[in-house]
């Protein structure tokens, strides 16, 4: 906890002066706040992971894993509302990201086991994604296969 409280100190002086030479750009402090949120998941703190979450997407708000990464803090809060909406952003920023396809998944199949909601149309969509996100993993497994097979077809 002490060890997240320095490097919370440590951004916060390396925001307020990014400006100055030798200092990181938005985009590099947005991959350290990024980063931060990250280890906070790591150790059980949700909360904490969305404050540095929101801070980086302050900085660089187009990053669809950072959107995604925020998806996983809210779930672990049971906020599906919330996974669902960040997951479908990551997914319009990167239509090919297949983490994003099933965190989102996974929000709708939560909020559909919800009996304020129409259980089966969300259950359904929920597992529409989840297959969506399961076809862009089996896509990118043939197409490093077929890299693969290229390579060895030169070096012959």
């Amino acid at each position: 906890m002490e060890n997240l409280e320095h490097e919370r100190n440590e951004a916060d002086r390396q925001k307020s002066n990014h400006n100055k030479p030798n200092q990181p750009n938005d985009a590099e402090l947005s991959i350290q706040y990024k980063n931060n949120g990250n280890k906070c998941l790591q150790i059980g703190q949700a909360q904490a992971a969305i404050e540095w979450y929101t801070k980086s997407l302050n900085l660089v708000p187009t990053n669809p894993i950072v959107f995604c990464n925020w998806s996983v803090a809210y779930k672990k809060l049971d906020k599906f509302g919330q996974m669902y909406d960040d997951s479908l952003q990551a997914i319009e920023l990167d239509d090919q990201y297949f983490k994003a396809y099933i965190k989102n998944g996974e929000a709708c199949v939560e909020l559909g086991k919800n009996p304020r909601h129409d259980n089966t149309d969300l259950i359904d969509k929920g597992i529409k994604r989840l297959k969506k996100g399961l076809s862009l993993i089996d896509h990118m497994n043939k197409s490093d296969k077929m890299h693969e097979q290229k390579a060895l077809m030169l070096e012959q």
